[in-house]
């Protein structure tokens, strides 16, 4: 199910969770390609380009996200993200 902005606090912090622990594909800028980040009024393009003399925003934003995940799922995404974390440096 697609939900829209504004998003509510548990909301926000389920969408940030996916995208810290998601296995599958996060919500990433068209434009620059980085992670997007939750707030109340949508996901937000944090990256920020580097010009000789000052920060330029990428200011991509989107208001509009699939159903985030419930907590116990997070839970479960956190502990598979911590195991292929695991292995992954096992193998470095």
């Amino acid at each position: 199910m697609m939900i829209h902005a504004p998003f509510s606090d548990d909301v926000v912090v389920r969408l940030n969770g996916y995208q810290k622990f998601a296995l599958a594909h996060p919500y990433t800028c068209p434009k620059c390609k980085s992670n997007l980040v939750a707030y109340h009024d949508g996901l937000r393009c944090d990256f920020a380009y580097e010009d000789v003399m000052s920060y330029r925003p990428c200011g991509y934003t989107q208001d509009w996200a699939l159903d985030p995940p419930t907590e116990d799922d997070l839970k479960y995404m956190e502990i598979e993200f911590n195991a292929w974390k695991e292995s992954k440096d096992a193998t470095s």
